[in-house]
C-alpha cells in the first residue's frame, strides 16, 4: 500500500463507500508488517479522518467508519512505532484528543467514549510532564462538559451518561495520581454530582440500578488502581498511588451513601467489603476509610430497623483513635469523609432519641471526629473554600451532640443519673467551644441554630428540675451572647436563654443572681430594649415577689434603677423600664405597695420639680396617691394620698395643651379627678372605721364600769335599741351638700372622659385598658356606655361583655327590662366571639342570670326558671374565685325573688326545680347570700366595716387587679341584699330581725357616706319603728332623713310653692307633758316636711332628678303620712295629701328617669318604644293600697273617694307585668271585696255579718259596752255614708251597720281614750322580747286597750304586713 499525501487520504475518506474501501485496504496492510513508512501512512490517514470529523456534519455511518479507520490506523501506527521510536512525546495522543473533542461536539457519545478509551490506554501509566497534565486535564474537561451539554436534551440515557462520566473521572484520577503534592482531589466532588444526577433520573433506585452503579464503581476502581506490591517507602510513585487510593475510597463512600438511602444495604456491604479486601490484599496501607464506610452501612441499617448501634459507634471511635497523629492530606480528608458518612448515617437513620449508652458512644465518636477536623484545620494547607467546609463540619459535629442529647432527654432515655451526668459533662465542655468556632463562620445561620439547640437542652433540664445543671449550660451561651449578639438572631431567640438563666436561678433559690441576669438580659437587648422589655421586667418583678415571700428584704427593695448600678441607661429608656416595672407590680396577685412606692420614688427622682417632665410627674404623683391610699406610709412621707392627687391636678392644670398631648392630658386629668374622689372616700371610710372602733371600746368600758357583775337587766333591749340608734345618729356627719362637694371630682372626671371618648376614633391614651376599667366606677350607666365604646375600639370582647352586663343589671334595677334585654343581647354576641375562655366563665353565667332576672321582671317566670337553674348548677360547683363567689351571692338573691312568689306565679314543679339545689325558701336564699357577701368582704378588706366583728384584723385591702372595683361592687351588693333581707323579714312578721338587719346596713351606708342609701335605710327603719308602735323613734328617723337631704342645701333657684300640706304648720295635738298640778302643757314643735316635695315637676335638683334620692323622698312622704295618722287620727287630711304627694313624686321621678334613659339609649332595635321605668312601681302600689285602706275609715269619707282609688290602683297593678305587685294586687282586691260587702249590706239594711247568716251557722260575738256606744254613735240619723264609697246605684240609707263593719276591717289606729289622754305615754319595754320569744305580753298600763281591741289590732297589723311588700326589689345604689 502506497503512502499518499494527506490530501489524497482526505479525498479517499470523503464518502462512506470510499472510507469503507480504504478501511479494508488498511486492515490488510496492517496485518503484514507495515515497514518504516507504515507510521507515516497511518498518521496521514488519522489526520484525514480528523479533518472530516471537524469539517462539517457527516452522517452517523460516515462517522462510524471514520472512527473504525482511526482505530485501525492507530494500531498500525503503534506497530510501526515499535520499529522506529516516536520523536515527539504525546504526538499521536494529542491528535486522538482532537478526534475525541470533535466526536463530543458531534454528540456521538458512544463513539466518543470508545475513542476516549483508546486515548486513556495510551495515557497510562501517569506521567509528570507538563504537556501530559494539560492533555489529561483537557480530556476530562471535554468529556465532562460534553456530557453536561447534553443534560437538557436527554440524548443519552442515565446509565450511558453515568458510564461516560465515570470514564471522564478516570482521566481526572490520572491527573491526581501524577503527583503526590497535588491539592485535595476534586474527583469525589464530580463523582457526587454524577451519582446524584443518576439517582434523581432513576427516581426510585431499583436493584438493577444499584447493580449497575456497583458495576461502574468496580470498573473504575479496577481501571484506576490495580494495586502495587506494597506502599512502603517514600517514593513519589508510591505516594501518588496511595493518594489515588484514598480518592477512590472517598468515591466509594459516595456510592455507599446512595445505596443506603435507597435501602440496598446488601449491595453496599458487598462493595465496601470488596474494597477493604482489595486494599488489604494488594497494599500494606490503612483501610480506615473502608472500615468507617462499613460501620456506617451497619449503623444506618440497624437504626432504620429500630435497633441499637452503640457497638458500631464504639468501633468507629476506636478506628479513629488507632490512626497516627499525623496523616497525609488526602488520607486525612478521606477519613473525615468517612466520619461524615457515619454522622449522616446516625442523623438520618434514627427515628427516636438515642439510649444513654448509644448517646455516650456517639459522643465518643464525635470527640474523635472533632479532633481530626481540628488537626486538619491547624495544618492550614487547604484552600479557603475547603477550610470553610471543614470549619462548618466541626461546628455541625458539636451541634449534633446537643441535638441528640435533647432528643434523648425528650424520649426519657436519660433516666440514669450517672449517664445524664456524663452527657451533661460533654455538653458543658463543648458549649463554649461551639460558640467560639461558630464565630469563625462567614454565615450566622449556624449560630442561630446552635443557640436554639443549647436553649432547648437547657429547657429540658429545667423541666426536669435540674436547675443548677441547666444554669451552668445556659450561662456559657448567655455570656457569649453578651459579648456579641449576631444580627440575624431574633429577639425571641436571644431572650430565651436569658429567660432560662433567670428562671433557673429563681428555682434554685438564687434570687440575687436572678436579678443580675435580668439586668444582663436588658443590656443584651441593646437598642431594642424598650420594645422587648416586658418579659425581663416581668421576671424581675416575680423574682422580687419571691424575695418578699422569703423575707429577703435587700433583694425585695432593689429597683431596676439600682440594678443597673453606675451603668444606667439614658433617661428615656430608664423611664420606660420603670414604668414597665410599675405596670408589672400591678398585675401581681399580692401586696406590692412597698415595691410600687420605691419604683415611683425613682420615677419622681427623674421627673423632679425642676425637670421638663411635668406631665409625667403629675401622672406618677397620681400613681403614688393610689399606693399611699391603702397603706400607711407615714414613716416614709409626710404627704397623704389626697395631697398627692391635689399636686398632680395642679401640675395637670398648668400643663399647656397641644394637639399632641390633648388626649392624654384629658385622660390623665380624669384619672386624677377619679382618684381624688376615691382617696377622699377611702379616707372618710377609714376615719369612720376608726371612730366606730373607739366608740365600741368606750361603750365596752362604760358597760363594764356600770354593770361589773352582769346582773339581769330587764330593760336591756330598750337600752340596746337606744344605744344602736345613738350610734347611727352620731355617724350622720354629712348631708346632701357635703355629698355634692365630694362628688364634684367624679362629675368632672366623667365629663372629661365623655368629651374624650365620644369621638369615633380611638384617642391617644396612656393605658387604654386602665382607662376602660377606671371609667366604670363613675356614674354607672353613662360610664358603662363609654367603657363599652372604648372596649370595642380595643377589640376587647370580654371587657365589652362585662360592661354590657353591668349596664343591663342597673337597667333591670331601674325597672327598664326592655333596655336591659338589648344590652344582654349585645353582651351575648361578644361572649360568643370570645374563644379564649375554656368552659363557662363567670361572665357568661352572669349574662344568663340577668336573663333570669329579666324574665322575673317581665312576669315570664316559666321562662326564667330554666335560666336560673342553669346558673345554680354552675355556681354550686367549687370554684375558688372572687368573681364566682359574688356571682353565687347574686344568684341566691334572684332565687329569693323567685321563691317569694305565690304558687300561682311559681307552680310547685318549677319551685321544686329551684329547691333541689338546696335553697328551700326566700329567707334562706337571702341569708346565704348575705353570709357569702360578708365572708367575701372579710376576705377582701378585713374586719371593722360591716357587722359586729369590729376587732382588729390581719387582713388589709390590697389594691391589685380588679380588687378595687370588686370591693365597691361587693359593698353595693351587700347593701342591696340587706335591703331585700329587711323586706322579707318584715313581711313575714320578724320585725325585730328586720330592724337589726336594717341597723347593720345603715351603719355600713353611713361609713361609706352613701347618702341615698342612708336616706332610704333611715326611712325603712322609720317604717319598722312604726310597725312596732315606736312613733317617736320613727319621727326622729324621718327628721334625720330631712336633715340629710336639706341641711346646707341651697334651693334658692327653685320656685318654692308651699301650698296644700306645706302651707299648714302641723304639730302633734297631744301634749308632751300633762300633769294636773303643773303649768299649762308645752306644745310640740311644728312638724316640717321635705321642701323638695313642693318643687315643680321640672325641677332638676338632686332630690327631684336623681332616681335614688327621688325614691327616698317619695318613701319618706308615705311613711310620714302613716306617722301623721298614727300620731293624730284627726289629721287624716294631711296624711292623705302626703300620699298624693308620694304619687306625684313617683310620677315625676319616673318621667325624668325615662327621659334620661331615652337620651342615653336612643330608640333602636329591641329597645324601641320601651315603657316608662318601673323603679317606683312598688311605692305607687303600696300608696294605692294604703289610701284604699285609709278610705275604709268612716271618718275619712269626705277625704277619700275609695272607688276611684281602687279603680286607679287595680288599673296600675294590672298594667305592670312584674310579680312584685302581686301582694299589692291581692290587698286591693281584698279591700274592694270588703267595700262591696259593706255596700251590699247597706243596700239590704243589715250588717255585713248578716249577709252570710243564711250559708253558715255563725254566732255574733258579744259586744262590749264601748263597742255598743260606738255602734249607737254610728247609727245616728245624721251620719251618712260617703258618696265616694258607695257605687252609683247604692241606696243612701242603712249606714249604721256599714260603719260597724268598716270599723272591724279597717287598719288599727293607735290612739288614747279621751278620758285618759292626760297620761304620759311610756315606752314599751317588752316589744322586742315579745317578738323574739313569740309570747304574748300585756300592754303597758298607760295604753289600757281592751283585750278584744288588741286582738283586732293584731289581725289588722298582720294584714298590713302582708299587703305592704314593698322592699322585694330595690334599686342598687
Amino acid at each position: 500500500m502506497k503512502c499518499l499525501k494527506v490530501d489524497e487520504y482526505i479525498r479517499r475518506t470523503a464518502s462512506v463507500e470510499e472510507t469503507e474501501l480504504l478501511l479494508q485496504e488498511l486492515k490488510s496492510y496492517v496485518k503484514s508488517p507495515p515497514g518504516l513508512q507504515g507510521r507515516t501512512l497511518c498518521d496521514r490517514v488519522i489526520r484525514a479522518c480528523n479533518h472530516h470529523l471537524g469539517a462539517g456534519s457527516p452522517d452517523s455511518d460516515h462517522v462510524g467508519h471514520l472512527v473504525q479507520l482511526v482505530e485501525v490506523s492507530l494500531h498500525g501506527y503503534d506497530v510501526s512505532a515499535a520499529v522506529v521510536a516516536q520523536s515527539t512525546p504525546l504526538y499521536m495522543e494529542k491528535i486522538i484528543f482532537h478526534i475525541v473533542k470533535k466526536l463530543s461536539s458531534l454528540e456521538a457519545q458512544s463513539l466518543c467514549s470508545h475513542v476516549a478509551g483508546l486515548l486513556y490506554s495510551r495515557l497510562t501509566p501517569p506521567q509528570q510532564a507538563e504537556d501530559y497534565c494539560v492533555l489529561v486535564r483537557s480530556c476530562f474537561s471535554v468529556l465532562w462538559n460534553g456530557l453536561s451539554a447534553t443534560k437538557d436534551r436527554k440524548i443519552v440515557n442515565p446509565r450511558d451518561k453515568l458510564h461516560c462520566q465515570m470514564q471522564a473521572l478516570s482521566f481526572l484520577l490520572l491527573l491526581d495520581a501524577e503527583s503526590a503534592s497535588t491539592p485535595i482531589s476534586k474527583a469525589p466532588i464530580y463523582t457526587e454530582d454524577a451519582i446524584t444526577e443518576f439517582e434523581s433520573s432513576c427516581g426510585a433506585m431499583t436493584k438493577d440500578d444499584a447493580d449497575f452503579l456497583l458495576q461502574e464503581m468496580r470498573a473504575l476502581f479496577k481501571r484506576c488502581w490495580t494495586g502495587s506490591e506494597g506502599c512502603n517507602g517514600d517514593t513519589p510513585k508510591q505516594s501518588a498511588e496511595t493518594s489515588g487510593l484514598y480518592v477512590l475510597s472517598e468515591m466509594v463512600l459516595i456510592v455507599l451513601k446512595v445505596l443506603c438511602k435507597a435501602g440496598h444495604y446488601d449491595q453496599a456491604s458487598t462493595l465496601v467489603n470488596e474494597i477493604e479486601s482489595r486494599i488489604r490484599d494488594h497494599a500494606d496501607c490503612r483501610c480506615t476509610v473502608a472500615v468507617l464506610g462499613k460501620w456506617a452501612v451497619k449503623i444506618h441499617s440497624t437504626m432504620k430497623a429500630g435497633g441499637e448501634s452503640g457497638q458500631a459507634l464504639t468501633e468507629c471511635a476506636r478506628a479513629l483513635r488507632s490512626l497516627p497523629a499525623v496523616l497525609g492530606d488526602q488520607e486525612a480528608h478521606a477519613v473525615l469523609e468517612g466520619c461524615g458518612l457515619v454522622v449522616w448515617a446516625v442523623e438520618s437513620g434514627h427515628s427516636k432519641g438515642l439510649s444513654g449508652s448509644v448517646l455516650l458512644a456517639w459522643f465518643s465518636f464525635l470527640e474523635e471526629h472533632q479532633e481530626r477536623i481540628l488537626k486538619m484545620l491547624k495544618k492550614n494547607l487547604t484552600g479557603q473554600a475547603e477550610g470553610g467546609r471543614l470549619q462548618q463540619a466541626l461546628c455541625f459535629s458539636i451541634y449534633q451532640g446537643f441535638v441528640f442529647a435533647y432528643e434523648s432527654m425528650l424520649a426519657s432515655q436519660l433516666e440514669d443519673g450517672d449517664t445524664l451526668d456524663r452527657v451533661l459533662l460533654y455538653c458543658q465542655a463543648t458549649a463554649g467551644q461551639m460558640m467560639t468556632e461558630l464565630r469563625k463562620l462567614s454565615s450566622e445561620n449556624f449560630l442561630v441554630k446552635a443557640v436554639i439547640a443549647v436553649s432547648n437542652l437547657a429547657c429540658g433540664l429545667y423541666n426536669r428540675r435540674l436547675y443548677d445543671q441547666a444554669f451552668t449550660l445556659v450561662e456559657i451561651l448567655c455570656r457569649d451572647l453578651c459579648k456579641s449578639c449576631p444580627a440575624s438572631l431574633s429577639v425571641d431567640r436571644l431572650s430565651r436563654p436569658f429567660m432560662l438563666a433567670v428562671q433557673t436561678s429563681r428555682r434554685a433559690g438564687q434570687l440575687e443572681r436572678a436579678l443580675d441576669w435580668v439586668i444582663l438580659w436588658l443590656k443584651a437587648l441593646g437598642d431594642k430594649i424598650t420594645t422587648h422589655m416586658a418579659e425581663p421586667v416581668s421576671l424581675w418583678v416575680k423574682t422580687k415577689t419571691d424575695a418578699a415571700r422569703n423575707s429577703e428584704e435587700d433583694v425585695r427593695l432593689r429597683t431596676l434603677h439600682d440594678g443597673f448600678g453606675p451603668d444606667v441607661p439614658d433617661e428615656r429608656v430608664m423611664l420606660c423600664l420603670l414604668e414597665e416595672e410599675l405596670r408589672a407590680y400591678k398585675e401581681v396577685a399580692g401586696d406590692t405597695a412597698q415595691e410600687r412606692y420605691n419604683t415611683l420614688c425613682d420615677l419622681l427622682d427623674i421627673c423632679h420639680e425642676e425637670s421638663t417632665h411635668t406631665h409625667l410627674r403629675a401622672v406618677y404623683l397620681c400613681e403614688m396617691a393610689q399606693v399611699v391610699c391603702y397603706q400607711d406610709f407615714s414613716e416614709q412621707t409626710d404627704c397623704t394620698a389626697v395631697d398627692f392627687v391635689h399636686e398632680a391636678l395642679r401640675l395637670l392644670e398648668e400643663e399647656a395643651e397641644t394637639p399632641e398631648n390633648a388626649d392624654r392630658l384629658k385622660d390623665d386629668k380624669a384619672h386624677a379627678l377619679l382618684w381624688l374622689y376615691i382617696c377622699t372616700l377611702e379616707k372618710n371610710l377609714q376615719e369612720a372605721i376608726e371612730r366606730d372602733k373607739k366608740q365600741r371600746e368606750l361603750r365596752e368600758q362604760m358597760r363594764c364600769v356600770s354593770n361589773p357583775i352582769g346582773t339581769n337587766d330587764f330593760d336591756y333591749e330598750d337600752k340596746q335599741k337606744t344605744q344602736d340608734s345613738i350610734q347611727v345618729y352620731e355617724g350622720l356627719h354629712f348631708n346632701l351638700g357635703a355629698e355634692n362637694k365630694l362628688c364634684k371630682p367624679l362629675e368632672r372626671a366623667l365629663d372629661e372622659w365623655s368629651a374624650l371618648l365620644q369621638c369615633r376614633a380611638l384617642p391617644s391614651l396612656r393605658n387604654p385598658k386602665q382607662t376602660c376599667s377606671s371609667v366604670a366606677p363613675l356614674k354607672a350607666l353613662e360610664a358603662y356606655q363609654l367603657a363599652i365604646g372604648l372596649s370595642r375600639h380595643l377589640a376587647d370582647a370580654h371587657g365589652s361583655a362585662s360592661s354590657l352586663c353591668q349596664s343591663a343589671s342597673i337597667l333591670l334595677d331601674m325597672g327598664t327590662p326592655e333596655l336591659a334585654l338589648a344590652q344582654l343581647e349585645q353582651a351575648e354576641k361578644f361572649l360568643a366571639s370570645d374563644c379564649t375562655a375554656e368552659g363557662p366563665s363567670s361572665l357568661s353565667m352572669m349574662a344568663i342570670l340577668l336573663k333570669a332576672q329579666y324574665c322575673y321582671s317581665t312576669g315570664q317566670v316559666d321562662l326564667g326558671v330554666p335560666y336560673l337553674c342553669d346558673v345554680l348548677k354552675e355556681v354550686n360547683e367549687q370554684r375558688q374565685s372572687k368573681s364566682w363567689y359574688l356571682l353565687r351571692a347574686r344568684t341566691l338573691q334572684i332565687c329569693s325573688s323567685y321563691l317569694g312568689l305565690d304558687t300561682a306565679a311559681l307552680p310547685q314543679v318549677q319551685r321544686g326545680s329551684i329547691t333541689q339545689h338546696g335553697i328551700k325558701s326566700s329567707d334562706t336564699a337571702l341569708y346565704e347570700s348575705l353570709k357569702l357577701l360578708c365572708s367575701l368582704l372579710l376576705t377582701l378588706v378585713g374586719k371593722g366595716l360591716y357587722g359586729s366583728n369590729g376587732g382588729s384584723s390581719d387582713v388589709r385591702f390590697i389594691d391589685q387587679g380588679d380588687n378595687l372595683v370588686m370591693k365597691w361592687q361587693l359593698l353595693s351588693e351587700l347593701l342591696n341584699c340587706s335591703v331585700k333581707m329587711v323586706a322579707v323579714r318584715s313581711n313575714c312578721g320578724a320585725i325585730n330581725d328586720a330592724r337589726l338587719q336594717c341597723l347593720e346596713a345603715l351603719k355600713l351606708a353611713i361609713k361609706l357616706q352613701a347618702l341615698s342609701r342612708c336616706a332610704e335605710l333611715l326611712v325603712i327603719k322609720a317604717e319598722l319603728e312604726l310597725m312596732q308602735g315606736e312613733r317617736e323613734e320613727s319621727g326622729i328617723d324621718l327628721d334625720k332623713v330631712r336633715n340629710l337631704l336639706e341641711l346646707c342645701t341651697d334651693f334658692s333657684d327653685q320656685r318654692m310653692s308651699f301650698k296644700g300640706i306645706l302651707s299648714t304648720r302641723w304639730s302633734a295635738k297631744e301634749p308632751v307633758v300633762r300633769d294636773l298640778a303643773s303649768s299649762p302643757p308645752l306644745k310640740a314643735q311644728p312638724r316640717r316636711w321635705l321642701s323638695s316635695l313642693a318643687h315643680d315637676s321640672d325641677c332638676q335638683c338632686p332630690c327631684c332628678s336623681e332616681p335614688c334620692l327621688g325614691r327616698a323622698t317619695a318613701r319618706w312622704a308615705t311613711t310620714q303620712a302613716d306617722l301623721v295618722l298614727q300620731l293624730d287620727p284627726n289629721e287624716a287630711r294631711v296624711s292623705f295629701k302626703l300620699q298624693w304627694a308620694t304619687l306625684a313624686r313617683c310620677k315625676s321621678v319616673s318621667a325624668k328617669l325615662g327621659a334620661k334613659l331615652a337620651k342615653l339609649f336612643p330608640p333602636c332595635g329591641s329597645a324601641k318604644g320601651f315603657t316608662k321605668p318601673a323603679l317606683m312601681q312598688d311605692l305607687v302600689g303600696r300608696v294605692y293600697l294604703r289610701m284604699a285602706l285609709f278610705g275604709l275609715e268612716p271618718r275619712h269619707e269626705k277625704i277619700c273617694g275609695i272607688w276611684k282609688i281602687l279603680e286607679a290602683g287595680l288599673a296600675f297593678v294590672e298594667s305592670t307585668p312584674s310579680p312584685v305587685l302581686r301582694p299589692i294586687k291581692a290587698g286591693l282586691i281584698a279591700t274592694k271585696a270588703i267595700v262591696s260587702l259593706v255596700t251590699l249590706a247597706a243596700k239590704k239594711g243589715c250588717t255585713p255579718e248578716e249577709l252570710f247568716s243564711d250559708v253558715w251557722t255563725w254566732n255574733a260575738p258579744k259586744v262590749d259596752e264601748e263597742l255598743k256606744s260606738e255602734q249607737k254613735r254610728c247609727h245616728r240619723p245624721k251620719t251618712k255614708p260617703d258618696p265616694c264609697l258607695l257605687p252609683p246605684d247604692a241606696p243612701r240609707n242603712h249606714v249604721s251597720k256599714w260603719s260597724l263593719a268598716t270599723r272591724v276591717t279597717q287598719k288599727p289606729i293607735h290612739r288614747q281614750s279621751p278620758k285618759k289622754s292626760t297620761d304620759v305615754p311610756k315606752k314599751r319595754t317588752t316589744t322586742r322580747r315579745a317578738a323574739q320569744n313569740s309570747k304574748t305580753a300585756p300592754d303597758p298600763p298607760a295604753e289600757k286597750i281592751p283585750p278584744k281591741r288588741q286582738t283586732r289590732a293584731k289581725k289588722s297589723t298582720a294584714l298590713a304586713r302582708v299587703t305592704s311588700s314593698d322592699d322585694d326589689e330595690t334599686l342598687g345604689g
